[in-house]
């Protein structure tokens, strides 16, 4: 085979060599099933190398030949397996002669057939086919030597043409397209040759790559910041003065964090503490974590050591306060001292000390989130200090932010098995 090796089922009608402008036979795929996937639409399917293949194509074939012309149909995949060494032995006869309009067939794939096994990324072609020729063999492959035709994988000579199964991805993309015809191959009869004009129809098969590397940056889907103090605060959206720790502050452009004032029963009280949270979908359940990192800017003078906490229960951005998650929910204000809204161990804790950017490592809590999508509450972002009262504030921007290059962001890079497609050049 040449270099580029394709996967082929394809159904194609062949022309007469002599009119290739005009296609008398095209082919409409009317649905494709290749190891249990309905591939009619996109006519693509990724597999693992090596893996068993199964399934079947189904065709219809219209047919502008006059009456009594002959027209066989067949189909093969374009590459070798199970020992064959020629392309004779890959391709399987459909019938002898289609008859002039419409008729349906169908193609199931060998018992033995399974899919190559390098190079990753690579896409291959099967294809079921049909066209103005003497038969099933013919159409197939135009060289002909002592009364038979014979495949090869390179033409020995000017009259010879390449066997259907080793094309360039050049006429298969033309069966795959949809269009139903294929032309401008080299087609010979006897000794005679001219461009070619068939009906086609095709799938591709691409050979999954062992590992694919990804990398997100992924916007927040909500933050805000809650106060545990009773000093009043004068809330914008309402004519009456009510506390900090009733407030809401998720439209806020900052997310604060105070330790607050250490009382005698080893506590804070006046504290502040941020949450916010970030959309995972776009990682498959199946990925490798292989890094995860929640990054912040701070804005301010005074430097803290903040922690990170993976929260355990569910918040409403423009409804969170200290005292409740959303409005009507279960009240969760004795669970920021007991664990109970967050995990007590943090997730990763770093010194703040200047103004800029600081990240902290979540990776193991993104691996939860992804395989566990439900339990994607977010992180909590809080003093780390167990004594000494400071009442500064460290704070960092929020998505509410104008400038879109000081807004929080979750990097995370993963990698995931056999994913393809990948776009590997045909």
């Amino acid at each position: 085979m040449k270099q580029r090796i394709f996967l082929t089922v394809f159904l194609l009608l062949m022309a007469t060599a002599s009119s290739p402008a005009m296609a008398q036979i095209t082919i409409t795929l009317d649905r494709a099933v290749i190891n249990g996937q309905d591939i009619t639409e996109s006519r693509l399917i990724v597999v693992q190398p090596g893996e068993p293949l199964s399934g079947y194509l189904e065709v219809t074939v219209n047919s502008g030949e006059p009456v009594g012309t002959t027209v066989p149909v067949a189909a093969t995949p374009n590459w070798w397996w199970d020992g064959y060494s020629t392309n004779a032995g890959t391709y399987t006869p459909i019938s002898p002669g289609a008859p002039q309009g419409t008729q349906t067939y169908r193609y199931d794939l060998p018992a033995d057939l399974w899919a190559p096994y390098f190079p990753a990324g690579a896409i291959y072609y099967i294809g079921v086919f049909a066209g103005v020729a003497e038969d099933e063999a013919h159409l197939m492959s135009c060289d002909k030597s002592n009364g038979q035709y014979v495949w090869d994988t390179y033409p020995q000579g000017e009259t010879n043409a390449l066997d259907v199964s080793n094309w360039s991805n050049v006429y298969w993309d033309q069966a795959v397209s949809g269009g139903g015809s294929v032309q401008g191959f080299k087609f010979c009869s006897g000794t005679v040759c001219g461009p070619g004009s068939y009906g086609g129809a095709a799938i591709m098969v691409q050979i999954a790559s062992a590992q694919v590397e990804k990398e997100l940056s992924l916007p927040p889907a909500a933050d805000t910041f809650i106060s545990s103090s009773n000093r009043r605060y004068w809330d914008y959206r309402s004519p009456y003065p009510t506390y900090e720790k009733y407030a809401n502050y998720g439209s806020s452009s900052g997310l604060a964090i105070v330790r607050g004032k250490f009382g005698m029963f080893g506590s804070f009280s006046d504290w502040r503490g941020s949450l916010i949270r970030f959309d995972l979908s776009e990682v498959p359940p199946n990925a490798t974590i292989e890094e995860a990192n929640l990054c912040l800017y701070q804005y301010m003078v005074w430097g803290e050591q903040v922690s990170v906490h993976r929260m355990r229960k569910d918040w409403k951005e423009l409804e969170a306060s200290w005292y409740e998650p959303y409005k009507g929910g279960e009240l969760w204000w004795g669970g920021w001292t007991n664990g109970q809204n967050y995990e007590r161990t943090a997730s990763d804790l770093k010194s703040v000390t200047k103004e800029g950017w600081f990240c902290w490592n979540v990776k193991e809590d993104v691996k939860i989130f992804v395989n566990n999508a439900e339990e994607n509450f977010g992180w909590f972002l809080k003093s780390a200090a167990t004594t000494g009262s400071d009442e500064t504030t460290v704070a960092f921007y929020s998505k509410n932010m104008r400038q879109d290059n000081l807004k929080p962001y979750l990097y995370v890079r993963y990698t995931v098995s056999g994913s393809g497609p990948i776009g590997f050049p045909r």
